[in-house]
């Protein structure tokens, strides 16, 4: 067997052997891929190492940080196109370095959105609007909020949804 923490065998190697295992299962826990890992290698790698390995791995299967939120414009714009109506408002900042502006950078900072059909249904719920949030854990914390309302029938119908930097920040400056 090879000796734990072997140099050569970093996470990019490690990233090639468990591509085909996270790409059938994203949830797959470190415990699980060091077990495959030494069936394939008879190497033990470390916890860190696979944990590192795997983030590789879901980077290769679905983008990195920057690239999805470069995407979100596009995105955005192609919700709006699949579901008529559906009302979008991002906004998306200037990145400043040293007092001045890095050209062909923008950082994202909220977003709202609502679907059309939920625009519409709300006219037949009860005047009454929760809202309730969840915090968003990796690289970019932020907290994505959830406008919800009962219909008739006593039934939780989706209003809107946003994603702001904390819950206490007002998205007024939307419109």
């Amino acid at each position: 067997m090879l000796k734990q923490d072997h140099r050569q065998l970093n996470k990019h190697v490690i990233a090639q052997i468990i591509h085909p295992i996270v790409k059938t299962n994203p949830t797959v826990s470190i415990k699980m891929l060091i077990a495959e890992i030494k069936m394939f290698m008879n190497y033990i790698p470390s916890y860190k190492k696979t944990w590192l390995a795997k983030q590789r791995t879901l980077e290769m299967i679905h983008g990195n940080w920057e690239e999805s939120y470069a995407n979100l414009p596009k995105l955005l714009g192609a919700l709006q196109s699949c579901v008529p109506g559906t009302v979008v408002a991002a906004k998306i900042e200037s990145v400043y370095k040293e007092g001045e502006i890095v050209l062909g950078k923008r950082m994202f900072k909220r977003v709202f959105w609502s679907f059309s059909p939920c625009i519409n249904g709300f006219a037949y719920c009860k005047p009454i609007v929760q809202v309730d949030g969840t915090w968003l854990y990796g690289k970019y914390t932020s907290t994505l909020l959830i406008a919800t309302a009962q219909d008739g029938a006593n039934h939780i119908f989706s209003i809107a949804y946003t994603i702001v930097e904390r819950e206490t920040t007002l998205a007024w400056d939307f419109f």
